[in-house]
């Protein structure tokens, strides 16, 4: 068999197409000598003892960023880049609290956003290498406590669920808070920060697939005064996956020191250090043998297509930050944030050349009798830096009967990767009785045969948002201007753009907050094969709903209903392909409904969403999104009945039908059921937390390149936490 057509590079998009921001944060310091030695009363009594249950104190009301007591958020900064009502926000936001973590019993990011409207998760079913989900038919755009993150690439460490208190979704064109970001929404990753309240608690899990996990998260206040406060969060697991073979590890340690000198002064300096190391449980098996059977029925879903013993990929990741507050007086605020990431990984894998189809012994297509299929070995080492920071001026001040919250600032994000990647030929395998070592991959990357690359980009932005009140209307009206350059291949592509954001709600009696907005997005897309420039890719939407909040009651809803048009989409060049184009504008227009409430013994979260995402041109569906897919989830407490501590959920999952792409390949709708039940005696809690109850066995989604990935069969995990 000759070296395969197509490799594990062209399955993703070159770096030259790579939509990465780069910014070189140089902002002076802060003065704060001027700090006096006096300091403000603390938030909360040092001596004060652990409650029977986590709650947050009276005292202690809820920020944009900080905990939530129950399913039910109340206030954001993800939208307005202020700590902002949600109800006043002109745009659809989910909130994931800890509290529905663990309620929930995930561990990965993508699993926590599986009970929200409009967001796809789960596309690449169980694999370990990188997350994808997209929102209102595109990929999310990530951030970490309100600044970008770079792009993931094999084999780098995915987020650690643990370190994060809630997880936000902004569903809608976003580049006003996030520069260069796609049309469909963006994920907010809120990390875990001090607290003056102590905490400490451990935890073990253990479950099926040989899972085994120790955690554990300690906060309060180191002095009596409540002048420092600490947080340190760790993790370490050892886990198989659903596919032999694939074993995967992580160490994940997150240390913070908040220093609040004086009252409105704060400072938070963080870090955080992760190494995962893991098999690889992603093949690109082909659609022939997975979503229909093959020859000799369809592949089992834990067929390991690499070789043992070779197969194996490193990442680690460090990361150091700052987040600086200053009350000027006046009702101004100055706020910095800063944050330093270095990535970097080593991957060797193996993948199949699903585009050969079925094989019989000799390499030689048959699709009646055929036992095998080609692989490629590939090798990647690579390194990622990333800075990100922000400087923003707050205001709140009356112009007449009109109040006003301004924002205005600039952020800067710099990317820069190194990369170096050859694959090549690695023979058959019988994906039916497969036979290990039969073929010797190299041990390490050859440096003089590898391709090698060094993206960069470099991004400026700046911004100006009013949130204004004016009786009972809640007004927002933002602009920004961002100044992007990418190079990468040689390419140079420099794209400047001006980006609104325009937006109204009514506080009507009863919760009631009817609202309306107008949002815009954009992001450079790099350059083909030839060298010429892609157009951006920008985003238009116009969005109106109605949001219910009744007072007195821990209950939220929102109903929305959009119309988004994206143009400059990429999508595979017909006459190479290697290469990509820019495609006829997207239109996605839909409804999403979504609720979460706790109101008494019953928690619950409930979401429907109705989606049409088409290629204008062709009329084709954008890959991988359901027209109809909807979620609940009901968790009930005993106590009522005398038995204090101990609760049970159900949830259940639908997804719709998902096309390829290209719609001549489409995947079965599914329907999944989760289940918990735990007691928490206030010191201990023990609970047990199923996934995919019925252990269905299913495909999550197929791509228009012919490869499909196999869902997440049922997982089973154990945990015990000891508060203290």
């Amino acid at each position: 068999m000759t070296t395969p057509p197509l490799g594990l590079r062209s399955l993703l998009p070159p770096f030259a197409l790579r939509h990465i921001a780069l910014g070189l944060l140089g902002l002076s310091g802060f003065a704060l000598a001027h700090a006096q030695a006096g300091t403000s009363a603390p938030d909360a009594q040092p001596g004060a003892t652990l409650p029977a249950v986590r709650v947050r104190s009276t005292s202690e009301a809820e920020t944009a960023n900080g905990p939530v007591q129950g399913y039910v958020a109340q206030r954001s900064a993800t939208a307005t880049k202020s700590d902002t009502p949600i109800n006043e926000v002109a745009q659809a936001i989910s909130v994931i609290p800890r509290d529905q973590i663990v309620d929930q019993g995930v561990s990965a990011v993508q699993d926590a956003l599986r009970y929200s409207a409009g967001v796809t998760t789960g596309i690449y079913g169980a694999r370990n290498t990188t997350e994808y989900f997209v929102i209102r038919g595109s990929k999310a755009t990530v951030l970490l406590n309100g600044l970008r993150q770079g792009q993931t690439w094999f084999a780098e460490p995915l987020d650690e669920l643990y370190g994060y208190e809630r997880v936000e979704v902004l569903r809608g064109p976003s580049s006003i808070v996030a520069g260069q970001s796609g049309p469909g929404g963006l994920v907010n990753l809120v990390s875990k920060r001090p607290q003056a309240t102590a905490h400490r608690e451990v935890n073990v899990e253990l479950g099926n697939e040989q899972r085994k996990q120790v955690s554990a998260d300690f906060t309060g206040a180191i002095d009596e005064t409540g002048t420092l406060l600490y947080r340190m969060v760790g993790l370490g697991l050892d886990t198989g996956t659903q596919v032999d073979d694939a074993d995967y590890q992580r160490v994940f340690l997150a240390p913070s020191l908040t220093w609040k000198p004086r009252a409105g002064t704060k400072l938070t300096v963080y870090g955080e250090y992760q190494r995962d190391n893991y098999g690889n449980n992603d093949a690109f098996l082909p659609t022939v043998g997975t979503l229909t059977p093959g020859p000799h029925g369809t592949i089992p879903i834990n067929r390991f297509i690499s070789e043992p013993g070779w197969d194996g990929n490193t990442g680690t990741r460090s990361r150091l930050g700052y987040e600086f507050e200053q009350d000027l007086g006046g009702g101004w605020t100055l706020r910095n944030d800063l944050r330093h990431d270095d990535s970097k990984r080593e991957l060797k894998s193996m993948y199949s050349a699903w585009w050969l189809g079925f094989l019989d012994g000799t390499g030689t297509p048959d699709p009646v009798n055929g036992r095998y299929l080609g692989r490629a070995w590939a090798i990647d080492e690579g390194r990622t830096l990333t800075t990100a920071g922000d400087l923003l001026l707050e205001g709140k001040f009356q112009t007449g009967p009109v109040a006003h919250t301004l924002v205005t600032g600039v952020d800067l994000l710099r990317y820069r990767r190194t990369d170096s990647y050859i694959e090549g030929d690695a023979g058959l395998i019988d994906v039916y009785t497969p036979t290990y070592g039969t073929f010797q991959p190299p041990a390490t990357l050859d440096e003089a045969a590898a391709s090698h690359s060094q993206p960069k980009v470099q991004q400026l932005g700046f911004l100006v948002l009013d949130r204004i009140r004016v009786g009972r209307w809640a007004l927002t009206a933002g602009l920004r201007y961002d100044d992007a350059k990418t190079e990468s291949a040689g390419t140079t592509q420099k794209v400047d753009a001006w980006t609104k954001n325009l937006g109204a709600v009514y506080l009507a009696d009863g919760g009631w907050s009817p609202y309306a907005s107008y949002s815009e997005s954009f992001e450079a897309q790099g350059a083909d094969l030839t060298g010429r420039v892609f157009e951006p890719k920008r985003g238009q939407q116009v969005e109106a709903g109605v949001k219910w909040s009744p007072e007195r009651q821990n209950l939220r809803a929102t109903a929305a209903v959009f119309h988004l048009q994206e143009k400059n989409r990429l999508k595979g060049d017909p006459a190479n392909p290697l290469n990509q184009i820019e495609s006829a504008p997207i239109t996605t227009k839909g409804l999403e409904l979504e609720a979460a409430a706790n109101l008494g013994a019953w928690d619950f979260t409930a979401a429907y969403t109705r989606l049409s995402a088409k290629d204008d041109e062709t009329d084709t569906h954008v890959a991988f999104v359901p027209e109809n897919a909807a979620s609940a989830w009901v968790l009930h407490k005993f106590d009522p009945y005398g038995v204090r501590g101990l609760k049970a959920g159900l949830g259940v999952r639908y997804q719709g039908k998902t096309s390829d792409g290209t719609d001549t390949v489409w995947v079965p709708s599914v329907t999944l059921a989760d289940a918990m039940v735990s007691y928490d005696t206030g010191d201990w809690r023990v609970g047990l937390n199923v996934s995919n109850i019925a252990d269905k066995s299913y495909v999550a989604s197929c791509d228009s390149s012919g490869y499909c990935w196999y869902g997440e069969k049922r997982k089973v995990v154990a945990t015990a936490t000891y508060r203290f």
